[in-house]
């Protein structure tokens, strides 16, 4: 359910099991007030936010700062065209740039949603449709690669 939060914002999500309230996500129309709702307001306080656009990619990224990290991979999301998905490339993009900043064995925060050309991203790779290929695996990793290092270096 999270993950289906994360991919919108904007929507309401209330869970209620044995006539007791699991969560409930108030309606926002950003991702960042999302992210305080799931998590805490250790991980919104210490997040940064890269986002831009090309022609055929917009990108709205909240990133751990380097000074708070994790035991595993719980809190790394990624979305595209507001399905969350799993991308070997973004992964190790990300982990790479993260790679100098945070202890080894440590792993950042991230919620990642990509709005690109459906053409350009094969989502036909896992039978669950989780896993996809991209058209041009080399620049969306060198795109990840170098907005995270460029944000973690400010």
């Amino acid at each position: 359910m999270q993950e289906v939060a994360f991919s919108y914002p904007e929507i309401w999500f209330e869970f209620i099991s044995d006539d007791r309230q699991v969560f409930k996500y108030n309606k926002w129309e950003d991702l960042k007030t999302r992210i305080y709702q799931i998590y805490s307001k250790e991980v919104f306080d210490n997040v940064l936010d890269i986002n831009f656009e090309m022609v055929w990619i917009k990108v709205t990224w909240y990133i751990s700062d380097p000074k708070v990290s994790y035991a595993n991979r719980n809190r790394q999301h990624i979305f595209v065209n507001s399905r969350p998905i799993t991308s070997v490339t973004i992964s190790k993009a990300i982990s790479d740039a993260f790679n100098r900043f945070i202890p080894h064995g440590c792993y950042p925060f991230y919620v990642l949603k990509l709005d690109i050309d459906p053409t350009l991203v094969d989502v036909n790779v896992h039978p669950r449709k989780q896993e996809v290929r991209f058209a041009n695996e080399q620049n969306i990793f060198r795109s990840a690669y170098h907005a995270v290092l460029n944000k973690l270096e400010k």
